[in-house]
């Protein structure tokens, strides 16, 4: 999960109720991901927070529904709590924004060539 966020670019939080192993927290320090050990209850605001700002989680060994609850069901919270999966890109699809393009046609039906830019992949 850590690869596919930090190939995705994304600001990556990793947040456990038992403190990680030294290695493990100090691998994820290399990554440039946030560790934080919190409790039920700070995680909650830490969900709580998330929501008021439309964040996204990625649930790993946890239920979506306490999560939810903590937010009072805020659909500002996007919670991907499906089990993890070996294809990098099913599990990559928590850490992209989605984006909607549309193109508008004349209304009388005159043709426009319509040039639409294509995004560089993430090399």
């Amino acid at each position: 999960m850590v690869a596919a966020g930090r190939r995705a670019r994304a600001r990556v939080t990793v947040s456990t109720s038992a403190p990680l192993p030294g290695s493990v927290t100090t691998w994820l320090g290399t990554q440039d991901v946030t560790v934080a050990t919190e409790d039920a209850a700070a995680w909650a605001a830490h969900a709580r927070r998330l929501a008021a700002r439309g964040g996204r989680v990625r649930l790993i060994g946890a239920t979506a529904a306490e999560t939810a609850a903590a937010v009072d069901g805020s659909p500002s919270l996007a919670l991907y709590a499906n089990p993890v999966v070996a294809a990098g890109r099913v599990e990559i699809l928590a850490f992209l924004r989605e984006q909607a393009v549309s193109v508008t046609a004349h209304r009388f039906g005159t043709p426009h060539r319509h040039d639409i830019p294509l995004l560089d992949p993430i090399a």
